[in-house]
């Protein structure tokens, strides 16, 4: 049917321009303002608060106990699925952490817009205001 088939298109599209378009803004406020260029210095600038924790996962693991001198801090309080899934796709691809985590996680924002379709009821417009939200935000 054309129908369904016009409607897939438009589900898969509608994340897709948002994710490109936003990214696109996003690069280009960077470098307007960045003495730096290129992806990899963009996605650095990215890495902003529980960032470097994650990254440091995704490079070194857990660590058995608090960080020394650190005021009981330490990367064992962050969840293991996202530093995981980076750290396995940096063993496959030799492109910087920092590069790959943005990828994964504009990746994994596009596929939440997907399985979010159903949960929105089916609702184009719901959808389109969810993908825009969490696509073309200023979201590292």
């Amino acid at each position: 049917n054309i129908g369904i088939r016009v409607m897939i298109v438009t589900v898969v599209a509608v994340p897709l321009l948002f994710a490109l378009s936003g990214l696109a803004i996003r690069y280009a406020a960077f470098a307007s303002v960045s003495a730096e260029s290129g992806f990899a210095a963009y996605a650095k600038a990215l890495c902003r608060w529980d960032c470097s924790w994650y990254i440091d996962i995704s490079e070194k693991g857990y660590e058995r106990f608090p960080i020394a001198n650190g005021s009981n801090v330490g990367r064992w309080g962050f969840f293991p699925l996202y530093p995981l899934l980076v750290a396995a796709i940096r063993s496959i691809l030799p492109f910087p952490t920092i590069l790959i985590a943005t990828i994964t996680s504009q990746a994994l924002s596009y596929a939440a817009c997907l399985v979010a379709w159903p949960l929105l009821g089916k609702n184009m417009r719901a959808y389109v205001l969810y993908c825009a939200f969490l696509l073309s935000g200023p979201f590292s």
